[in-house]
């Protein structure tokens, strides 16, 4: 089994948690990266192991695993890449797009 931590800042509150991953993966793309979907989670890893994409979205009642609730999505370089809120799969209220040079 894999291990990857992460740390999320949403909303003011702080919390932490452990990624368990399987040891096959949901999907695997043309580049030979593993997709895992894990607990609201969509992460993409390289054939060397290292996290390429992380995206997270909280989730407030089913929306058929569609993003729903808070989304924050990283660019590679593993900066900030976009933040807002979905209602089942549509994007509401305001969102902030970063640039990958975090500005």
């Amino acid at each position: 089994m894999k291990y990857i931590f992460i740390i999320l800042y949403i909303n003011s509150c702080f919390s932490q948690s452990t990624i368990q991953f399987p040891d096959k993966a949901d999907w695997i793309d043309k580049d030979s990266n593993r997709i895992y979907y894990i607990n609201n989670k969509k992460i993409l890893i390289s054939p060397e192991g290292q996290m390429l994409e992380q995206v997270f979205w909280g989730s407030c009642s089913d929306c058929g695993g569609e993003p729903n609730g808070a989304y924050i999505s990283w660019f590679k370089n593993h900066q900030l890449k976009e933040i807002g809120t979905y209602a089942c799969s549509e994007k509401i209220n305001t969102w902030i797009n970063y640039y990958e040079n975090e500005k």
